[in-house]
C-alpha cells in the first residue's frame, strides 16, 4: 500500500501545508493584499550593512562586474525576443520561446539548456530549492549592494504569493502590495543615489544569479567525479517497454545474456535490436530476468528499450539532477530578469541609461519599449500553448 504513494505528492501536500501554516501562526505580523501576504522585519537589515561593511574593495568589483554582465545580458535578450518573433514569422511555430516553469510530479531530469515552450514541470522539490536559491542570493545581492552605497532600505522579509514563496529587500519609497494611487512606488526602482549606484545595485541580483549558477555547475561536476561507480545503473522512463515490463532503477548486469558494465557495451548488445524483437535484461532488481519486446522511438531504426544508463548511483543522480537543475534555473531566471523590460531589473537599468544620456522626455519610450517586450513574451506564451 505504501509503495503506491508518490513522495513527490508527500512532499507537495507537506510543502502547502507548511506554506499555509506558516501564514496562520504568523498572521498577526503579516499583509494581506488580495493573495499577496508580505511579512516584513528589520533584522535582515543589519546583517546585510555587516556583510557590506567587511569587505567593501570586494563588494564594489563584484557590483562592478555585476554592472557588465547586465550590459552584455541586455543585447542578448533583445536579441532573443527578436529571434523569437522572426522564427514564428517564417515558421509560425512558437519553439524557442519564453517558458513558464512550474512543480509538477514529473520524474527526475536535468535541463539540458532546453525548455519547452509554454509551460515546462519540473520535478516538485527540484522547483522549490531553485526558487528558494534563486530568491535569496538575488535579494541578498540587491540588499548589501545597496548598503555599501549607502543605499536606504525600508525592510527586508518574505512573501507568499497564492503559494508561491519569495523574498525581497524592500528600498525607501517602495511599499510591496500599495496601488498606484497610494503613496510609495508599486515599481519599486532603486531610484536613490547617482546614475553608477543606480545600475550597481539592479544588476547585482541577476549578477549573483549568474555567479550562484557557476558555482552549482562546478560543484555538481565535482560531486560527479567523487560518486562515479564502476557499477552501470539505469532508471526506466515510464511509457516505455521496460517500464512496462515491471523494471524501475537499479544495477543492469546483463543483456541477452551478455555481460555489460558501461554504455558502449550496451550499445554494441543492441545495435541489431529492432522494434518488436525479444529482449532480455537480468539486474539487481530481481533474480529472474526480465523479458520483454523492445519499442520504437522517432528516429531510431534500433529497438527502444527506455532505459537511462549511468555510473551514478540514483540517489547521488537525484542529487547532481538536483544541483544542476538549480544552476540552470538561476541562469535562465537571472538572465530574463535582464529583459530590458519594465519592472525587471533590466527595463529599469534601460531607463536609468535613457535618463543619463537621453532626455527625461524619452522615458517614455522605455515604458513603450517594455510594454513591446511583454507582448512579445505573452503572446509567445499563448502561442505555444494552443499551436
Amino acid at each position: 500500500m505504501l509503495e503506491a504513494v508518490d513522495p513527490r505528492l508527500v512532499f507537495a501536500i507537506a510543502f502547502v501545508t507548511g506554506i499555509i501554516a506558516l501564514l496562520w501562526f504568523d498572521r498577526n505580523k503579516i499583509e494581506r493584499h488580495s493573495i499577496l501576504f508580505i511579512r516584513r522585519t528589520q533584522h535582515g537589515i543589519e546583517l546585510l550593512d555587516k556583510i557590506a561593511r567587511k569587505a567593501p574593495r570586494f563588494w564594489n568589483g563584484y557590483a562592478w562586474a555585476g554592472v557588465i554582465a547586465a550590459i552584455i545580458s541586455l543585447p542578448l535578450m533583445v536579441f532573443q525576443m527578436g529571434w523569437i518573433v522572426n522564427n514564428f514569422i517564417s515558421t509560425g511555430s512558437a519553439e524557442g520561446g519564453p517558458s513558464a516553469i512550474l512543480p509538477g510530479l514529473t520524474s527526475e531530469q536535468t535541463i539540458g539548456g532546453n525548455l519547452s515552450s509554454g509551460v515546462t514541470f519540473i520535478p516538485v522539490e527540484y522547483w522549490v530549492v531553485s526558487i528558494a536559491i534563486i530568491m535569496i542570493v538575488h535579494e541578498a545581492s540587491h540588499g548589501i549592494v545597496a548598503r555599501m552605497e549607502d543605499f536606504e532600505i525600508n525592510s527586508v522579509g518574505w512573501l507568499v504569493l497564492g503559494i508561491i514563496p519569495g523574498a525581497f529587500v524592500e528600498p525607501k519609497g517602495m511599499e510591496l502590495g500599495k496601488e498606484d494611487d497610494q503613496d510609495g512606488d508599486p515599481a519599486g526602482m532603486w531610484d536613490q543615489g547617482n546614475w553608477k549606484q543606480r545600475l550597481k545595485v539592479l544588476s547585482a541580483g541577476s549578477w549573483a544569479n549568474y555567479v550562484t549558477a557557476l558555482i552549482l555547475f562546478i560543484s555538481a561536476i565535482g560531486v560527479t567525479s567523487a560518486v562515479v561507480s564502476p557499477k552501470l545503473m539505469y532508471q526506466s522512463q515510464d511509457g516505455f517497454a521496460a517500464s512496462e515490463a515491471g523494471m524501475t532503477s537499479g544495477e543492469i548486469q546483463q543483456i541477452n545474456n551478455v555481460t555489460v558494465t558501461d554504455f558502449n557495451q550496451v550499445s554494441t548488445v543492441l545495435q541489431d535490436v529492432r522494434p518488436g524483437d525479444t529482449v532480455t535484461v537480468k539486474t539487481s532488481e530481481r533474480e529472474q530476468a526480465f523479458s520483454f519486446e523492445a519499442g520504437e522511438r522517432e528516429g531510431m531504426e534500433q529497438g527502444y528499450l527506455g532505459l537511462q544508463f549511468s555510473n551514478i548511483g540514483s540517489g547521488w543522480r537525484w542529487f547532481i539532477n538536483l544541483i544542476n537543475m538549480a544552476a540552470f534555473l538561476n541562469l535562465a531566471i537571472g538572465m530574463f530578469n535582464m529583459l530590458p523590460a519594465k519592472p525587471l531589473d533590466g527595463g529599469h537599468i534601460l531607463d536609468t541609461f535613457v535618463e543619463r544620456f537621453g532626455k527625461e522626455s524619452q522615458r517614455k519610450y522605455v515604458n513603450y519599449f517594455s510594454a513591446f517586450m511583454w507582448i512579445i513574451v505573452l503572446g509567445s506564451l499563448i502561442a505555444a500553448l494552443i499551436l
